[in-house]
This record gives C-alpha cells, structure tokens and sequence, in this order.
C-alpha cells in the first residue's frame, strides 16, 4: 500500500513535472521503480486530474467563454472556434487511446520504454523555437497537435513539450500554443480518469492517500504552470530537449547495468 510519504513525494513530483515538457508520467514510472512500487493506472489519473483542477482555474475565464459559445452554438466568434479546434484535436487523441490502449499501458512500467521515449522527444523539443508568432490557429494545426498528443500518452513523451513544441515548429506563437495545448487537454484527461475510475472503488484503503496525493498535484502544479509559461515567454523551451537527453540516457544505462 502507498504509504502517506510516498502519496507526497510522488504528487508533488507530478505537479512539478506536468506542466514544464519533462513528461510527467516518464517521471513517475521512473519514480515507482527506485521506490518499488507498481500503482495502477488509476493513481497516474488522479493525479493528472489534480493538476487538470489547475488548468481551468488559470484559464477559467477562457474556459467559460468556451463553454458559453458551445451552449449557444456559437462557432463563428473567436471562442467559439475553439470548441471546433479542441473538437478536432481531442479526434486523434482518442483514436491513438483506444486503438493503442493495449499496447500503450505496459509502458508505464516500463523503464527501458520511458528512457527510449525520453531520447526520442529530446529532438522535437530542440527545434522548438519561436518562429514566426503566428496568433491563429488552423484545423491543421489543431488535428496535428491532437495527434501528437496522442502519442504523448506514452510515458516518456511530454505532453506539453509534444504539444506546444510542434505548435511552436508550426510558428505558432508561444502564447498561442500554450494556450491552445492547455485547453486540448482538458477532454483528454476527463476521459483518461472515466476510463480509469472503473478500475477503484469508494472502500478501497488507498483511494485517501491517492485524494492526498491529487491534491498535492494541484497545489504544487500552480507554480510549475508559472514557471513554464516564463519560460516560454523567455525563449528557452528548447532548452529542456538537454534534460530530456541526459535523463533518458542516464535511465537507460541503469536499466541496462541492472539487466542479468
């Protein structure tokens, strides 16, 4: 059983490690293993909907108007040209999940996996540059983000670094990018967490310390938001491409000395 000191540490890694484009989840499964742990799906769920309770209260104001626009069908304003875009990004996003769903969950115990998607993300985070400062997105933009938001399902790959980063290489401008792969997430994690839920119970013993561990998420997430939004603004997303580099290099040399 996940013991309280864990349920912290492990939360408060996600929360650091969610927004900034070093996968969270890579971390976590990287986590589990030097603590000797093997949690199931339902854990890296809640804590992602942890830090989900972060993004709408950064963006509230335009997750209403969103909203507003999709109750009143409204799909010619700037918001509601958004409930289109999200539509057509969440599109991929799910066909990859369910078509993939069985390959997809023995990565996240995984290490060897996690290490190989790390140097495999490293390149697309070191062309991620501002380009042109593009400020409308197109549905081509929105079902190529979707994609490989997709493909970020898989421990390893970061989601925003996916996400933002392709959105940068495209010439998005930064805040564009963010804001658009902040807003895609949304569905995506709601679904993830439905299709996890089945799998606990209201009595199981642990499900308080994953609420714990939720919570802590949110909490320490906020920051982590903060710091990736300056550091996008200040041109130095590529950076994290040298992070990723190192420690999918580094986790991939531990799995192979520890291999008999």
């Amino acid at each position: 059983m996940l013991s309280p000191v864990e349920a912290f540490l492990l939360g408060a890694l996600q929360g650091v490690t969610e927004w900034l484009p070093i996968s969270s989840s890579g971390h976590l499964v990287i986590a589990q293993t030097a603590l000797g742990l093997s949690l199931p799906l339902v854990f890296d769920a809640l804590l992602h909907l942890g830090t989900l309770g972060v993004t709408l209260a950064f963006f509230r104001t335009d997750v209403w108007r969103i909203l507003k626009s999709a109750t009143r069908l409204d799909f010619r304003s700037d918001d509601g040209r958004y409930v289109l875009l999200i539509l057509v990004g969440t599109f991929p996003t799910v066909l990859i999940a369910l078509l993939f769903r069985a390959f997809l969950e023995p990565l996240f115990y995984s290490p060897k996996a996690v290490a190989l998607a790390y140097l495999a993300i490293a390149p697309l985070l070191f062309l991620s540059r501002p380009r042109s400062g593009r400020e409308t997105l197109n549905y081509w933009d929105a079902l190529l983000i979707g994609f490989f938001q997709g493909v970020a399902i898989a421990p390893g790959i970061s989601r925003s670094g996916a996400t933002i980063g392709i959105g940068l290489i495209r010439g998005l401008s930064a805040k564009t990018a963010a804001k658009y792969s902040f807003l895609l997430s949304v569905p995506s994690i709601i679904g993830a967490v439905a299709l996890e839920s089945t799998a606990v119970s209201v009595s199981d013993p642990s499900l308080s310390v994953y609420l714990a561990a939720m919570l802590v998420a949110a909490l320490v997430g906020y920051f982590s938001l903060r710091l990736l939004l300056r550091t996008l603004t200040g041109g130095r997303f590529h950076l994290f491409a040298y992070y990723c580099a190192t420690l999918g290099l580094l986790v991939l040399l531990a799995t192979s000395l520890s291999t008999p």
